[in-house]
């Protein structure tokens, strides 16, 4: 995924409505990657801003990646700012 929140598109699909932007969206193969534990996922995984998972106990971690070392922090709750 490029963007979890974006009215922007690859094509000319845009319709000014907010939502996801996925890779797959241009074509390109984006096969899911499998890691063997979770400080493996965050130490190959540098591009991206935050990583969002999903726990076994069903609730969503966010772990910022702009410093020196992943951190968890809050996801903010209730409406999103349009």
């Amino acid at each position: 995924m490029s963007s979890c929140w974006t009215t922007e598109r690859w094509d000319d699909s845009a319709d000014g409505s907010y939502g996801p932007e996925y890779y797959s969206q241009r074509n390109e193969n984006c096969p899911p990657r499998h890691d063997e534990n979770l400080e493996e996922y965050l130490r190959l995984s540098t591009s991206e801003e935050y990583h969002y998972l999903f726990t076994q106990s069903g609730e969503w971690v966010c772990y910022d990646m702009h410093g020196d070392a992943p951190e968890i922090v809050e996801i903010p709750n209730g409406a999103l700012m349009v």
